[in-house]
């Protein structure tokens, strides 16, 4: 009988070795469980200043384009002996072409504030501007018309001093275009309201938005 009693008390312990080893493991995995419960889930928070990259794409979308027509001339007198000698000296250079411009906002000046209790988001945004240069469209040149006097000629400098002056011109009337900087500066407020509200409904809240100035 004792002989018995042992070997039964053998198996008793075998079955504890055999249970142990799953035992801690379902531990280790539940303690996994509630680490990876308790993270919070990364959220796009379109108030947050991280959240540069959207705020830019809306800024492009809403960038207007303007088209321009040009005339780029240069002329040059001949002097008094050379307009008795077959006006030498004289030339005129004339060309047509169009050319665009972009109007549209600094993103990098966008401010999205967090809404109040009443769900109001307010947004800042700059006032519109021209975006870089004058771009001339190149298939747009026209023939040029071209006048010189006895024994004169057009280099090739005169053709890209004529067109880049104009260009200079164009950079200066564009940028004084109160139309089309309105036009663009209304346009980025139309596109960022959009963005907010629609965003909003993603998370099940009517949102507002107040434009404010700096």
């Amino acid at each position: 009988m004792d002989n018995e009693i042992v070997k039964v008390d053998n198996k008793k312990k075998e079955t504890n070795k055999k249970i142990n080893i799953p035992y801690k493991f379902i531990i280790v995995l539940v303690i996994l469980l509630i680490l990876v419960i308790s993270i919070p889930t990364k959220k796009i928070d379109i108030f947050s200043k991280s959240n540069y990259s959207k705020i830019e794409k809306i800024s492009n979308l809403a960038t207007v384009e303007a088209y321009y027509h040009n005339v780029a001339a240069k002329e040059v007198d001949a002097s008094k002996l050379g307009k008795v000698f077959g006006n030498i000296g004289y030339k005129k250079y004339w060309v047509e072409y169009d050319g665009t411009v972009e109007f549209g906002i600094d993103a990098k000046e966008v401010r999205i504030y967090k809404p109040d209790k009443n769900n109001v988001v307010k947004v800042y945004i700059p006032e519109a501007k021209m975006i870089g240069k004058p771009i001339v469209i190149q298939n747009s040149i026209s023939d040029p018309i071209t006048d010189t006097g006895f024994l004169t000629k057009i280099p090739v400098d005169d053709k890209t001093e004529a067109i880049a002056e104009t260009q200079k011109s164009l950079e200066e009337t564009a940028s004084k275009d109160k139309e089309l900087i309105n036009l663009a500066y209304e346009r980025a407020k139309l596109f960022f309201e959009k963005y907010i509200i629609n965003a909003g409904h993603q998370e099940g809240k009517e949102y507002t938005v107040e434009f404010i100035n700096k």
